[in-house]
């Protein structure tokens, strides 16, 4: 039979261990795996990372981070859903990005996520880094930046990031 001793050295031992690799998981280390997601209708051929594994794969692939904010019962999220999900040219795009999407409660709290007003849908742009990067709907109203209601709006967005992101984060793009 195991002394009391024993028992408690070997919790801690586990617990060092999970821990280890908590650690290690939120560090985005060599065996970390982002969590996928459901499309949830946005489009299966997306991958849609889990928010704030998204943060983590951003760091680590040096690819900027396409953040969409949505509730299930928004009329407007629910327009503007077929029309990314029927888009192929977000498909080819989103190949630029760690594409993640954040439903209801799923929001993350601050300044940063509603950098001008909680409205949806809203879809923000990060650099690998975590800066908000000033990528804004053009073609929608001034008052709602990152508002989109309209697929096209949101590829030219998508291509306005990634030239921005790589014109300014160019130093990590060369090969060596």
């Amino acid at each position: 039979m195991m002394s009391c001793r024993t028992l408690v050295a070997l919790f801690a031992l586990c617990c060092i261990a999970l821990a280890k690799d908590h650690q290690e998981h939120l560090a985005g280390g060599p065996n970390f795996q982002a969590r996928k997601v459901d499309a949830r209708g946005f489009n299966d051929n997306i991958d849609w990372i889990a928010f704030p594994d998204a943060q983590i794969e951003s760091a680590r692939t040096k690819k900027p981070l396409m953040l969409l904010i949505y509730k299930s019962w928004c009329n407007a999220c629910k327009k503007l859903k077929p029309q990314i999900a029927e888009s192929t040219e977000i498909v080819e795009l989103s190949q630029h990005f760690v594409m993640s999407q954040v439903m209801d409660d799923e929001e993350p709290d601050g300044h940063i996520y509603a950098p001008d007003g909680g409205y949806i849908p809203r879809i923000l742009f990060f650099d690998y880094q975590g800066g908000l990067m000033e990528v804004i709907n053009t073609g929608g109203n001034p008052e709602y930046k990152y508002y989109y209601s309209k697929a096209q709006d949101v590829i030219n967005a998508m291509h306005w990031a990634s030239t921005f992101h790589k014109r300014h984060h160019a130093e990590e793009y060369k090969a060596p």
